[in-house]
């Protein structure tokens, strides 16, 4: 994992992104912790989804030539007003722990923030260097809540 700074620039996101964030998603979630393998054409009609959500928040960190990390979030309602749930945060892996990560969560917390929403939540990781990570940007995990899911 690299450690120094690299630069770069957080924008919106936008469908002439799209083939650049899907590379993103396939390649960073086939890294360790994640050892998941996404086809491009997956992540494709994954991001393609999510671009096409209403209401969402969609950024992109670039450097001087390319995507290197994305975050896509979709505004809901909720009893006490607008929360964002954080769908997606991905940097490739050559890019991971140069700050790509913490600034797009900085960014998409303020657009959320913006938008009105009162909070940002997301599912990931128990713990370990996923977890770890949201700790260190302010996230903390929820006591009453736990994912649930079955075979179709």
């Amino acid at each position: 994992m690299k450690s120094e700074r690299m630069s770069f620039l957080i924008t919106q996101m936008n469908e002439a992104d799209l083939e650049a964030a899907a590379t993103i998603i396939s390649r960073a979630y086939a890294a360790p912790p994640w050892n998941e393998d996404w086809s491009v054409e997956a992540a494709t009609e994954r991001v393609s989804q999510l671009l096409a959500a209403p209401r969402r928040i969609a950024l992109a960190a670039r450097n001087a030539d390319s995507l290197v990390g994305i975050t896509i979030g979709t505004r809901h309602r909720h009893y006490a007003g607008q929360l964002l749930y954080l769908e997606e945060v991905a940097v490739l892996p050559g890019a991971q722990g140069a700050g790509v990560g913490t600034a797009l969560l900085g960014a998409i917390v303020e657009a959320a923030k913006a938008a009105g929403c009162h909070k940002v939540w997301l599912v990931s990781q128990r713990s370990g260097r996923v977890s770890e990570f949201y700790r260190r940007n302010g996230f903390v995990s929820s006591d009453k809540l736990d994912i649930y899911s079955k075979v179709a």
